[in-house]
């Protein structure tokens, strides 16, 4: 899956001088951060601007709307955790790549919450990125039900019936239920506790069992 397409055209012009390059990373790190604190609904492109030290016309120089800009920071974050999932089940088979994809996605929502949590925000209120962040939950379930039959294939427990539906609505949930916990406070415990209520429900969907030797990280790439 190309997941360049969560943004709209990033940017009308993308000069390769350094200085330019400099200039776009630093209205998308000052996004990120403003991200972290208000929702994208309440940034503008002159406090996007502001906080990277440039004028708001430098902003349209590089992209075409503050929708752009900020679409362009999501992909930041989600391309590379979506792409290492997509690695992780294709070379690991589901039962080994499982834990190591909760823990991405567990260390992802930790250090860019702010991010996700406008993602949420996104999805709601526009139907361009309603349908590319569903297209993102099918993709990954196509490929656990991949990693699922090629774990059949190899004599691992799996249960026999299709379980994409329920695969489905529990990655929907899960999207929630992080969005939940990483939007507040919260300590370690509550983590974990998400965590293994996860990978509980992952078992009793697809019928697969994680031992001391599956939840050990298996490494990508």
């Amino acid at each position: 899956m190309n997941y360049t397409e969560w943004p709209s055209p990033r940017s009308r012009n993308r000069p390769r001088v350094s200085r330019g390059e400099r200039q776009e990373h630093e209205l998308l790190e000052s996004a990120r951060r403003l991200l972290q604190h208000k929702l994208p609904s309440q940034l503008t492109v002159g406090a996007i601007a502001a906080e990277a030290g440039l004028s708001r016309s430098t902003v349209y120089f590089y992209f075409d709307s503050k929708e752009s800009l900020i679409a362009a920071t999501v992909e930041i974050v989600v391309g590379p955790m979506m792409r290492e999932h997509e690695q992780l089940l294709a070379e690991n088979g589901f039962t080994a790549a499982l834990p190591s994809v909760l823990r991405i996605l567990f260390a992802t929502w930790s250090t860019h919450s702010g991010v996700l949590s406008g993602v949420m925000e996104l999805v709601t209120h526009n139907s361009y990125y309603r349908r590319v962040w569903r297209e993102y939950m099918e993709h990954s379930v196509e490929l656990q039900a991949s990693a699922l039959e090629r774990d059949r294939r190899s004599g691992l427990p799996v249960r026999e019936d299709d379980p994409r539906a329920e695969l489905l609505a529990l990655c929907w949930m899960m999207e929630r239920s992080c969005y939940m916990l990483f939007s507040r406070d919260h300590d370690a415990e509550e983590e974990t506790h998400l965590f293994e209520t996860f990978l509980r429900m992952f078992n009793s969907i697809t019928g697969t069992r994680f031992t001391e030797e599956t939840l050990a990280q298996p490494r990508s790439g």
